[in-house]
């Protein structure tokens, strides 16, 4: 809210005089104006325009307010430590990295302040109950507000994480992401980009995925339909929160490098619920209000294509199987790299290899296609 300073001028020694006196009373010469300027705001201005005032005064607020929350940027933390749960949000730490380092320092005690639990290390933090904690960790995939979610279990040893940049929850030892840390601030003189660059990089081939670390994280799912020998399949994957990763399965099933030998490519999915075709179509649906749910996929193994439903655009995209598999094999070429730098080459080589709808169509049938296509649909 904006205010205007006035400038008034009075006589020295008046000044003096009544300042002495207020000051005896324990009160200001301010104190009194704004007592006396309060008076003639109700003598001369009529009731009926203070209330349009007012209203235009909590209207500015609400909006003042809402643009300074729009601009805030924070971190969600759960600590778990010798049997005590702590929630809050912290914006002095809002980066995985950030925090990494806090526990480093805290866990070799090299932090002046010498805190007793983790918890205490953050300095000035907004305390949230579990439920608030698990509220944010559902929404972060749609607030921008919320850059790192971290679940840190010291009795356990591990911590379960999700940034904003990718999404996706990983979970890695404190052992391992304390290495990490010490190796982005190994030197002084690296900016933030390079250390965070160096410090995805060591983290790669870290990532665990202990239940006990699991337990607090948003289950990411995929809702998939098959269609391979004339046979359908529709189920739900817990462990493809991605379409990347289910389309990485494919070129492994493709191949013969995928786990276990399937003998189908739904096979290939591993442990999954069976639903049926209505449910597929309602889950795929529900896309854009259930942050469980990260994408929906079909993929025609007889026709050679597949579509995705992405809960980033929320737009259905129809692509050729080939396509897919060459832009997985980029995606995976170079065996350092962070997942969201894969996602990220695997999104641009498939930018102009979307198929034209009446193809798509087509081909999932067979060929055998009355030539009505269905143009990609934003879905609402």
């Amino acid at each position: 809210m904006n205010h205007v300073e006035v400038t008034l001028y009075f006589n020295e020694l008046h000044l003096k005089a009544v300042q002495e006196e207020l000051a005896d009373d324990g009160l200001t010469l301010e104190d009194k104006l704004k007592e006396h300027f309060a008076f003639l705001y109700d003598q001369l201005v009529p009731p009926e325009k203070q209330l349009g005032i007012e209203a235009e005064i909590e209207q500015i607020e609400a909006q003042e307010n809402a643009e300074r929350e729009a601009r805030r940027r924070f971190g969600v933390f759960h600590i778990h430590e010798n049997g005590s749960d702590r929630y809050f949000t912290s914006e002095l730490f809002d980066s995985l990295l950030s925090t990494a380092y806090r526990y480093r320092l805290y866990d070799r005690g090299e932090l002046s302040s010498n805190p007793k639990m983790f918890a205490e290390a953050f300095g000035e933090v907004e305390h949230i109950s579990a439920a608030q904690y698990e509220e944010l960790c559902d929404r972060m995939p749609n607030d921008h507000r919320i850059k790192v979610a971290a679940d840190y279990d010291l009795d356990a040893g591990t911590v379960t994480t999700c940034q904003s940049s990718d999404n996706a929850w990983w979970a890695y030892r404190l052992r391992d992401l304390s290495v990490a840390a010490f190796k982005a601030h190994r030197s002084n003189y690296r900016g933030t980009d390079s250390r965070e660059k160096i410090f995805d990089q060591a983290l790669v081939g870290k990532e665990i995925d202990p239940p006990e670390a699991a337990e607090h994280t948003v289950k990411q799912l995929g809702v998939i339909h098959v269609c391979e020998n004339g046979n359908h399949s529709y189920f739900i994957s817990h462990e493809t929160p991605t379409f990347l990763t289910a389309a990485n399965l494919y070129r492994q099933y493709e191949n013969g490098t995928a786990r276990g030998t399937p003998s189908s490519f739904a096979e290939a999915f591993g442990e999954v619920t069976r639903i049926s075709e209505d449910a597929y179509e309602a889950h795929s649906d529900h896309i854009p209000y259930d942050p469980h749910i990260k994408f929906a996929a079909e993929f025609y193994l007889d026709g050679g294509v597949c579509s995705v439903l992405d809960s980033k655009d929320n737009c259905q995209w129809f692509y050729d199987l080939n396509d897919v598999t060459a832009a997985v094999q980029k995606a995976y070429r170079q065996t350092d790299l962070p997942m969201s730098k894969r996602q990220e080459v695997f999104d641009n080589i498939l930018i102009g290899k979307e198929l034209d709808p009446d193809e798509w169509v087509e081909r999932k049938h067979g060929g055998n296609s009355d030539g009505s296509g269905e143009a990609p649909v934003m879905r609402m």
